[in-house]
């Protein structure tokens, strides 16, 4: 039992990708970068989660394409 704790704390602590919001924010925008699809791209910073979310903008919808957490 005291085996599987190990890696499942260790994995919960690392859960954060990137060290900042900067960094996060950063992120977000080189994945928009060169993209030529139909709608709007953004990256939207949700403070209350410590992310940022890549956002997709088509039609009147909104949809998260990929979260960065920092």
């Amino acid at each position: 039992m005291k085996r599987l704790l190990l890696p499942l704390l260790l994995l919960l602590l690392s859960g954060c990708k990137y060290g900042s919001q900067f960094e996060a924010i950063e992120a977000c925008m080189k994945k928009w970068e060169g993209l030529t699809d139909k709608g709007s791209q953004t990256c939207q910073t949700e403070k209350a989660t410590n992310q940022v979310l890549g956002v997709r903008l088509n039609e009147g919808e909104t949809k998260v394409i990929k979260r960065f957490k920092y």
